[in-house]
């Protein structure tokens, strides 16, 4: 629209301290969106050369389909596409903590809403950190939720609300789920 005709940049999209969602069909891009969005929160850049990133800072990517290689190759393939220099790169990897949780299914909560241990442990992790997170990002749904989140109103309004927890850590960071 009229951004992309003045050459101004959107900003403001993804508040702090606020649950999303990115949802999209099977092998839409989501993923790489995402670690593009955890690139651009770790160094400052644009993300999709569009939005700005006013709120810097650190990131927790908990990636339950990659493990720790592929996690790694993705983030630079993301690096790549961005054009990130050498010195974004080096503040990447010291604002960007990677969880690779390939064959994990780690719910946030049980089949009553409560968290669980796995959640605990997440908010453990956030709380102990000097960081300020400013980033959560968790891929895909289909891994932290419970089994039971994705056809049932009750148990999706308890995920969530046991994610709006997460935005309580240090540097009240977004929280955004892929979903498919």
């Amino acid at each position: 629209g009229d951004h992309a005709e003045t050459g101004e940049r959107s900003t403001g999209i993804l508040p702090l301290g606020k649950v999303g969602m990115l949802a999209a069909a099977g092998a839409a891009g989501k993923t790489m969106a995402l670690l593009q969005l955890a690139l651009a929160t770790a160094t400052g850049r644009e993300w999709l050369d569009t939005y700005t990133t006013p709120n810097p800072g650190h990131v927790l990517l908990a990636l339950g389909e990659e493990d720790l290689d592929e996690a790694r190759r993705r983030i630079y393939a993301a690096g790549r596409l961005m054009r990130l220099t050498d010195e974004q790169r080096t503040r990447a990897a010291q604002h960007i903590v990677v969880l690779p949780l390939a064959g994990s299914r780690l719910s946030l909560t049980d089949g009553q809403g409560s968290p669980t241990p796995a959640f605990d442990e997440l908010q453990k992790l956030l709380s102990e950190s000097e960081h300020e997170w400013r980033l959560i990002v968790l891929d895909p749904l289909s891994r932290f939720a419970g089994v039971d989140a994705e056809v049932d109103n009750h148990a999706a309004t308890t995920f969530v609300e046991t994610l709006e927890l997460l935005t309580q850590s240090a540097g009240n960071p977004t929280v955004l789920v892929a979903h498919h």
